[in-house]
């Protein structure tokens, strides 16, 4: 009969539930794909922890994040103030979106939780613009260029961080299984080399000399009670 397949044990993982709302469709679209970078983020500061030391990985990932996240949190934390600002000397109009979103994510790796903050600001400095837009504050120019310009540069750190993660993996797992190969071929080798030192099979070879009286004697012998008692 055929062994059970064992089945993996399931893990039990922190997670962090958010509800978003998104009304600009610039927004909507992180959201999209925010699932496959969730987990890309999710590899690159976990699962390669298999793989790689500890300090290594936590490089990788501070270099990575201190490049692309940090400063643009800073940037667009700066458009958002002077838009607000803008937007109380403004006589703006009342605006409604056609299609909002609402999600709730589960979130398992904490440095994800700053693309989402990312992609809410994103949401709402389009809802700043669009009163001042309607208002004719701000020209065409300046409306699609200020919101193309984050929603542009999140989808690209979105590409840059699940490219790394696929990357990443591949390469190590590359590097985990030339060393079981190297291994294996020293094992063979090893192996080959005690076979080849070993003397021929079909050589002639002195039988041992059994022991007298006891060679082909059984391993242990039972002596009868009354034998015994004579």
């Amino acid at each position: 009969m055929a062994e059970a397949t064992k089945k993996r044990p399931i893990r039990s993982r922190a997670y962090v539930e958010k509800q978003v709302t998104f009304y600009s469709f610039d927004a909507q679209q992180i959201l999209m794909g925010f699932g496959r970078l969730a987990g890309a983020m999710y590899m690159l500061g976990i699962s390669l922890r298999a793989y790689l030391p500890p300090e290594r990985v936590n490089s990788l990932t501070d270099a990575l994040y201190e490049e692309l996240i940090t400063p643009l949190e800073h940037e667009i934390a700066d458009d958002l103030a002077r838009l607000q600002e803008q937007a109380k000397h403004t006589a703006t109009i009342q605006v409604d979106y056609s299609n909002p979103v609402q999600r709730t994510l589960r979130i398992f790796y904490p440095q994800a939780l700053r693309i989402l903050a990312l992609a809410q600001n994103l949401d709402t400095l389009v809802c700043y613009l669009n009163p001042l837009w309607f208002a004719r504050a701000i020209t065409d120019a300046q409306y699609f260029a200020l919101k193309e310009k984050y929603r542009n540069t999140l989808i690209e750190i979105a590409r840059r961080i699940k490219n790394l993660a696929t990357v990443q993996m591949e390469q190590v797992k590359a590097e985990v299984e030339a060393k079981e190969q190297a291994k294996a071929e020293k094992a063979k080798a090893k192996k080959a080399k005690a076979r080849a030192a070993a003397p021929p099979e079909d050589a002639e070879t002195p039988a041992a000399a059994p022991a007298p009286e006891t060679a082909d004697a059984p391993a242990a012998e039972v002596i009868p009670l009354m034998a015994a008692t004579n």
